[in-house]
């Protein structure tokens, strides 16, 4: 009798079961499995409150590659805005999820705002720009092209985040930045481009043009040959400051009135964390020392400085009067280049004489007690010499090697990749009267014997070309490299010829007076595909 009527209520309960799991079947979408949760996830989604929604669709766009590059860094030879908003911006094809997902992303203006201007399809500005509704919007100016929608940006200009001008110097670039009288307080990243121009209006050039932008904070300006300004500002916030010009006149006196509104602009920075300025001012000398009137500059907070000079203007009286709580963090100080690019006006014995100024003024920075690594690199025929300090490593000095690697010698580094690190880069010209002596060096040497704690170096790494000059090999040598008595591990790098990094050692002799401590010898080989095809086959 009992087992009869526990076999009843199992049978009950089994058809009670079943039941239950039909329903659930029934509840979900035929093509999903019971043991799938994702339909779940997505439920608990629908349930989520439209302000948390908000902070959701903020971070989607907040993890997106931004439309513009980052502000200290080297602009792109190439536009590529059209592939990167087909790779970004996918946060709009969120609009087309549902009914619910598209009310809340269009009641999101600030989103709007930043796509408004930039967006590359002309025709989908008027969308845009109804849907950024008087909210903060970045401007992309490019004044030359007749179809950018210049009244609506003028209209917009003081609830401007961001503003990027590209234009030659015009009555229609004046006009732009004075009609409209009201204060850009919303304004906090200013990048400007004044491509070349053969026939630029130097009266327009010499007007003043105030920008009134109170809380402005990132600052980046390019201004190419042919091409000048002259700015003043209302800010006292600027953090970021990045200068590249190229004025390039004959008239000495007229070309140092083009820098001194860079020279107000830092007296009116007490803020200021990073520093560029790249500058070519072609045959004429800059004379920071009458633009600075004998007075310091106060940056107590400056961290980060990077100096190109193509070696007619030296910027180390520029550097003499810069006051900070202490050393920068990260300097780079190059000589000989624009843009990374050799610049070779100069005559041999110009040349020597400047080089050994540039040098002395710089060498003091490297070397410092707390850098115990250091990197010295130098293509063929020492064209192209670099030389950093930074400090030791916590990680595997190999990675370290890795990185270093990757920077080339042959290019100055990008302000972003100075990161507690001294660089000193010097570019040889490129033509020599055909029966100048020998060069003797005797910059590099004062280099070498300038350079403060040697002995305390205890990670080295070396890139450096054969075929260097004998004399430059053997002081280098001896002036550099024996004082490194410290020297516990030593890393070579592969140069432009890939079976040179071996022979690198020549530099240093190897007999028991050179690195005394030595412990470790990192040596990174690059191999051919070639050479990786046989010897996957064995061979």
């Amino acid at each position: 009798m009992l087992s009869s009527l526990s076999c009843h209520l199992q049978r009950e309960l089994e058809t009670f079961r079943e039941e239950w799991r039909l329903e659930l079947r029934q509840k979900r979408s035929p093509v999903r499995k019971v043991n799938d949760n994702r339909f779940w996830q997505v439920m608990a989604i629908w349930t989520l409150p439209d302000d948390v929604m908000c902070e959701i669709f903020h971070a989607a766009a907040e993890l997106e590659p931004p439309r513009r590059a980052s502000v200290l860094r080297a602009w792109p030879e190439l536009d590529t805005s059209r592939m990167e908003h087909l790779i970004a911006l996918g946060w709009i094809r969120l609009t087309h999820v549902c009914q619910n997902w598209r009310a809340i992303l269009l009641s999101m203006t600030d989103l709007w705002g930043r796509v408004a201007f930039t967006f590359t399809s002309r025709s989908a500005f008027p969308t845009l720009f109804v849907r950024a509704g008087g909210a903060p919007v970045d401007i992309d100016a490019p004044l030359d092209e007749e179809k950018w929608p210049r009244c609506e940006a003028l209209i917009s200009l003081p609830l401007a985040r961001s503003l990027r001008i590209n234009s030659r110097v015009t009555p229609r670039l004046h006009a732009f930045l004075t009609l409209n009288s009201e204060s850009m307080s919303w304004l906090r990243d200013l990048r400007m481009v004044l491509p070349y121009d053969k026939e630029a209006d130097l009266e327009l050039a010499q007007r003043n043009i105030t920008i009134d932008a109170p809380r402005l904070e990132c600052a980046s300006f390019k201004f190419c040959r042919g091409s000048s300004i002259t700015l003043s500002f209302t800010t006292t916030m600027l953090r970021h400051l990045e200068v590249r010009a190229e004025y390039s006149v004959r008239n000495g006196s007229h070309i140092t009135g083009n820098y001194a509104w860079i020279i107000a602009l830092l007296r009116t920075s007490p803020l200021l964390e990073n520093l560029s300025i790249v500058i070519n001012p072609g045959e004429s000398v800059v004379d920071w020392d009458s633009l600075l009137h004998g007075t310091s500059l106060q940056l107590a907070k400056l961290r980060t400085i990077k100096l190109e000079d193509s070696s007619y203007s030296h910027l180390i009286p520029l550097m003499k009067h810069i006051r900070a709580a202490g050393p920068p963090s990260s300097l780079s100080a190059s000589f000989g280049t624009y843009l990374g690019e050799p610049v070779a006006r100069l005559l041999w014995q110009q040349y020597i004489s400047r080089v050994a100024e540039y040098t002395r003024g710089f060498v003091g920075y490297l070397g410092r007690i707390d850098h115990n690594a250091f990197f010295l690199g130098a293509t063929k025929g020492t064209k192209r010499l670099s030389i950093r300090s930074l400090p030791n490593s916590d990680v595997d000095p190999a990675d370290l090697a890795n990185t270093l690697h990757d920077q080339d010698v042959d290019r100055a580094l990008a302000i972003e990749e100075l990161v507690n690190m001294v660089s000193l880069n010097v570019t040889d010209i490129e033509y020599r009267p055909p029966r100048d002596p020998r060069p003797d060096y005797e910059w590099f040497s004062t280099l070498a014997d300038s350079i403060p704690n040697k002995d305390r170096i205890e990670q080295l790494f070396l890139r450096v070309e054969l075929n260097q000059d004998y004399v430059w090999s053997s002081r280098c040598r001896e002036r550099l490299l024996r004082p490194m008595t410290a020297v516990r591990t030593l890393c070579l790098l592969p140069c432009m010829s890939q079976s040179s990094c071996i022979e690198q050692l020549v530099l240093c002799h190897m007999d028991p007076t050179f690195f005394p401590a030595l412990q470790t010898l990192i040596v990174r080989l690059e191999m051919s595909t070639h050479f990786e095809d046989h010897a996957r086959l064995g061979e």
